[in-house]
C-alpha cells in the first residue's frame, strides 16, 4: 500500500477537522489532515475586538482539555461571550491536545473518485489516496462581495470584513458598512468607539435580530432548554424556522441598528442599489457620496467548490436544498462527507456546538463502513 494512502483524508484543519480527528483517533482509524495555511486560519481573520455571538458553553469542542484556558472559561462564566484572543488561545490549546496527523501547508487542488471505492487527491505536496474524504472547509471559505462592488471605480476604497482588523487601518473621514448581520453591527460599533470618523453609515440588510437575554435568562440557554439547537432540520418545526429567515441571513446579535443610531450617532440607510456619478444610491434613492469614503463589505462568505470535480458539482446542483439536510452526505458518493455546513443536520450544525456533534456522527459512519463494508 502506498505511503500516501490513508483510510480517511480530512480537508481543512479548523474546528471541524480537529473535532473529526479527535473522534477518528478514538476509533483508531488511520487518517491525515491537509491544511493549506494554518490551523483555525479563519479565526485569525476576525477583527481585533471581535467577540463570539455564541456563549462559552457552546464553544467547547470534544476532548477539550480539563485544566487551563480550555476549561476555565466554562467554569468562570459559561454564558460569557469570548473575545478573538480567548478563542484563539482555546483553539491552540485544543490543537495541542488532539495532536492531529497533519500536512501543512498543503493546498488541495482537486480530487477524483477511482475504481475500487477510493479517492485520489491532488495537492501542493503531491498525490494522496484514501477510502473516505471529509471536506471540512465549511460554508464560509471565500469572502463574498455583491455584484455592485465590481461596478465601483478604483479610487473608491473598499475592503471585506475578513481584512478589517481595527479602525486605524482606514484613512478616510467617512465609512460605509454594508450589511447589518453580526459582523456588520460589531464592526460598526468598533469604528464608532474609535472616535476617528466624521460620519459612519450602516447599510442595513434586513437580518432578523435576537437579544442577548430574555427576562434575564441568556437567549442561548433558552434555545437549548427548548431543544432547538439539536432539532433535526427535516422536522416540521425546523423547516418552518428555516423558512422564516430565508434570504435574510443568519439572525444577528446586538448592537441593533437602532442602538448604533442612539448611542453613537451612526446613520442608517437602506440597501445599496447601484453606483452613479460618484454616488452610491439606495433602494429608497438616497445618495451617498464616495468622496473621502471607505466601504467595508460585511456581506458574508461563500463555500469554496474549486477542488470539486464536475461529477460532484453536478450532484450538488441536483440537490435543491443542499447542504441543508444533507447530514454531511451527497447522494451517489458513499465515502464523501461534509462537516461544518449550514443546517446539514441540525439548526446548529455550523456552530462549534453543532460541529462537535456532527463530527461524531460522521466518525461513527466511517467506522461502520471500514469495519463492515
Amino acid at each position: 500500500m502506498s505511503d500516501n494512502y490513508r483510510d480517511v483524508i480530512i480537508v481543512g484543519a479548523g474546528p471541524a477537522g480537529l473535532s473529526l480527528s479527535f473522534y477518528l483517533q478514538l476509533h483508531k482509524i488511520q487518517h491525515l489532515l491537509l491544511e493549506k495555511s494554518r490551523p483555525f486560519s479563519q479565526w485569525y481573520d476576525r477583527f481585533d475586538n471581535f467577540q463570539t455571538n455564541t456563549t462559552a458553553w457552546m464553544n467547547q469542542l470534544p476532548g477539550a482539555p480539563e485544566p487551563g484556558a480550555g476549561r476555565d472559561h466554562l467554569q468562570e462564566n459559561p454564558n460569557k461571550l469570548m473575545s478573538k484572543n480567548q478563542m484563539l488561545a482555546y483553539l491552540q490549546q485544543y490543537y495541542l491536545v488532539v495532536k492531529p496527523p497533519i500536512q501543512i501547508p498543503c493546498e488541495v487542488t482537486g480530487f477524483n473518485y477511482l475504481s475500487g471505492q477510493s479517492w485520489q487527491i491532488s495537492s501542493s505536496l503531491g498525490q494522496f489516496q484514501c477510502r473516505h474524504i471529509v471536506v471540512c472547509t465549511g460554508s464560509a471559505a471565500k469572502p463574498y462581495r455583491p455584484e455592485l462592488a465590481k461596478t465601483l471605480p478604483q479610487h473608491v476604497q473598499t475592503l471585506h470584513a475578513n481584512a478589517y482588523r481595527h479602525a486605524r487601518q482606514l484613512h478616510t473621514r467617512r465609512v460605509l458598512v454594508v450589511g447589518s448581520g453580526s459582523s456588520g453591527v460589531q464592526i460598526c460599533e468598533d469604528l464608532a468607539r474609535s472616535a476617528q470618523f466624521d460620519e459612519i453609515i450602516l447599510s442595513v440588510s434586513g437580518n432578523l435580530r435576537f437579544p442577548w437575554k430574555v427576562l434575564g435568562i441568556p437567549i442561548h440557554t433558552i434555545v437549548n432548554i427548548l431543544g432547538l439547537f439539536d432539532l433535526d432540520v427535516e422536522s416540521r418545526l425546523a423547516r418552518w424556522i428555516l423558512g422564516q429567515h430565508t434570504n435574510r441571513g443568519d439572525p444577528a446579535t446586538p448592537p441593533s441598528p437602532k442602538a448604533l443610531i442612539r448611542d453613537y450617532g451612526v446613520k442608517c440607510v437602506q440597501k445599496i442599489k447601484y453606483y452613479d456619478s460618484d454616488n452610491l444610491v439606495t433602494v429608497t434613492r438616497e445618495k451617498i457620496s464616495t468622496q473621502d469614503l471607505t466601504i467595508i463589505w460585511c456581506t458574508g462568505y461563500k463555500p469554496d467548490h474549486s477542488p470539486f470535480p464536475e461529477s460532484i458539482m453536478e450532484a450538488i446542483r441536483h440537490q435543491p436544498r443542499w447542504p441543508t439536510a444533507s447530514y454531511g452526505k451527497l447522494p451517489g458518493f458513499k465515502t464523501l462527507h461534509f462537516l461544518g455546513q449550514r443546517f446539514q443536520s441540525t439548526l446548529a450544525s455550523h456552530s462549534l456546538y453543532g460541529i462537535s456533534r456532527d463530527a461524531k456522527r460522521i466518525a461513527d459512519r466511517i467506522q461502520a463502513d471500514l469495519f463492515n463494508p
